[in-house]
Formats: C-alpha cells, sequence, structure tokens
C-alpha cells in the first residue's frame, strides 16, 4: 500500500522553527529526530535542503507536533507527476 507524501514548504521555516522551539531553546537536528520518531538523516535531509524533501503524512504530523505547529504550517500534498492526470478520454 502506497503512502501519500507531504512536500517541506520551507527549510528557512523549518530552521526557525527548530532554533525558537516550544522549550524556548533552540532544537538541534537530534532532538527532533528523537521527538518525532524520525531517523537523524530524515530530518537532517529536511534542514539541509536534500534532494527528497518529502515524509509520509504521519512523520509530517509527528515532526510539526514537536516544533509546536499545524501540520500545514511546513509540509503540503505533493504534487503528482502522472502524465496522463489530465487527459480526458472521449
Amino acid at each position: 500500500m502506497r503512502r501519500d507524501r507531504l512536500y517541506l514548504t520551507s527549510t528557512d521555516l523549518l530552521k526557525l522553527l527548530m532554533e525558537n522551539a516550544p522549550e524556548g531553546k533552540p532544537m538541534s537536528i537530534r532532538t527532533l529526530a528523537s521527538k518525532a520518531q524520525v531517523s537523524k538523516s530524515k530530518v537532517s535531509n529536511l534542514v539541509n535542503g536534500g534532494p527528497y524533501p518529502t515524509v509520509d503524512t504521519d512523520a509530517a504530523t509527528r515532526i510539526t507536533k514537536a516544533l509546536g505547529v499545524h501540520r500545514r504550517a511546513l509540509f503540503q500534498p505533493q504534487a503528482s507527476t502522472s502524465m496522463d492526470v489530465d487527459i480526458e478520454e472521449d
């Protein structure tokens, strides 16, 4: 079963939220990964603008919960890359 992927909208906003974390002190990549139960490499990829800035819906929810924001503040659905999305059949 395919899990929906969400795309990180802004690495700058993610960094800002980590710098101003709910605990009143900056949150490291390691701490965010631990709190969100996401791999450290995945969080690092998101923070550093890696080639795959997507996570599944559950991970996006856990990341944003750890940062104290709504999921839509950081993530949006990934646009379809299918070529036949807009094709109408006669």
